[in-house]
């Protein structure tokens, strides 16, 4: 029964994904924190935080992620963090 709290995070994050088209980008989907939920876009670590409007910050995802490409080595990969606080993207490098 406890896992069931992780249903409606999970639905409203796969609908928002599916939305967007992105489905065959995304690697995994982990939503074990449902206040930090995190997939792997492409090679992108990309931290949603919650699933609170997660069509509208997710619509942005590829965009973002595209031009974050440009700030990438090949083989480097990146990690995409929503920032509630300033409710933008921010990029960081993974090193």
């Amino acid at each position: 029964m406890g896992s069931d709290i992780h249903l409606v995070p999970l639905k409203d994050v796969l609908a928002a994904i599916e939305k967007e088209g992105i489905e065959k980008d995304v690697s995994y989907l982990d939503v074990a924190n449902i206040s930090k939920i995190q997939f792997g876009y492409k090679r992108f670590k990309v931290t949603l935080g919650s699933a609170s409007n997660a069509k509208d910050k997710l619509h942005a995802v590829p965009g973002i992620a595209a031009e974050s490409e440009t700030k990438l080595s090949a083989g480097d990969e990146g990690e995409i963090v929503w920032s509630e606080k300033d409710k933008i993207w921010i990029f960081h490098p993974i090193l």
